[in-house]
């Protein structure tokens, strides 16, 4: 395969696959919670770590949002309910059981 560094073309090196040495991209929670391998660390990205707090306060700048998505027009009652449910207390704690950052405390 052929990259290109500095407008270089360059072969690619399989060396960090070979040597367990690579960079990957994935979830926070795979690493602080599914992950038993202590070798495997999250790094900062300029300069910032992808702590939850940072995470919360939008400074940690690979964090994605979920959203509730539905359609007003939608006259379901359980609708509001299961909103005000997530964001609750208990709602909350049950996104961060289950690996999630949760939303900042008001």
């Amino acid at each position: 395969m052929l990259s290109f560094m500095n407008g270089q073309k360059m072969k690619r090196s399989f060396f960090g696959a070979l040597t367990g040495r690579a960079i990957g991209f994935s979830f926070r929670y795979y690493v602080t919670g599914l992950n038993g391998n202590s070798d495997v660390k999250m790094l900062a990205l300029n300069g910032v770590y992808p702590s939850e707090e940072n995470i919360v306060n939008g400074t940690y700048p690979l964090a994605d949002s979920f959203y509730a998505v539905y359609n007003p027009s939608n006259t379901n009652p359980n609708i509001p309910i299961l909103i005000d449910f997530i964001l609750s207390e208990e709602g909350q704690a049950i996104v961060k059981q289950s690996g999630y950052t949760p939303l900042a405390s008001n």
